[in-house]
């Protein structure tokens, strides 16, 4: 028996299921950061000096350092669903945008989300070296440069999708594209 309903693309199946996913992640590493502002993760990340690492760190005290590792921890759930939203939110607005640039560089700028995902691995591993071993220099500042780097890369991808998407809501709004369908 056939369904007279239209098929759901896959992607759009799985940027919305990531997306979903993104948000409950992000609730949760909001939820294990209790006590701690809702920048300390981005505070500590920038810190780029031992200084003002060391000065974050003893701001939070024993059960603050515990939260913020758990929030950590918890990052590495939201990077792999937030890699998953960008990296088939840019391929679904790359296809729907109905121009064939776009969808191949959809596929591009997919990847651009995953190294952000990689690089923001290596920072949260960086950032637990800083809080259970040792403040060094090189490492404190390695943290921050990823940092750097994953907000430009997932700035890139976003920017990728809301064009994918302002082409999609001109396409549908242009009176001449049902002229076109109807020739």
């Amino acid at each position: 028996m056939q369904s007279d309903l239209p098929a759901i693309p896959p992607l759009k199946i799985k940027f919305w299921v990531f997306t979903v996913l993104s948000i409950l992640a992000l609730l949760l590493v909001r939820y294990l950061s209790n006590g701690l502002s809702g920048t300390a993760i981005v505070d500590f990340e920038m810190a780029k000096s031992v200084e003002k690492a060391e000065s974050i760190m003893g701001s939070w005290g024993s059960a603050g350092k515990d939260n913020f590792l758990n929030s950590i921890y918890a990052d590495f759930i939201f990077l792999i669903c937030y890699a998953g939203a960008f990296f088939y939110g840019s391929r679904f607005m790359g296809h729907i945008s109905g121009h064939a640039i776009l969808k191949k560089a959809g596929y591009f700028f997919s990847f651009l989300a995953l190294l952000a995902a990689i690089c923001d691995v290596l920072e949260n591993v960086a950032m637990l070296y800083t809080i259970k071993q040792d403040t060094i220099p090189w490492v404190v500042h390695f943290t921050y440069d990823m940092a750097l780097l994953i907000f430009c890369l997932l700035f890139i991808v976003l920017l990728f999708m809301v064009i994918g998407l302002l082409y999609w809501v001109i396409d549908k709004l242009t009176p001449e594209r049902e002229l076109r369908i109807k020739n």
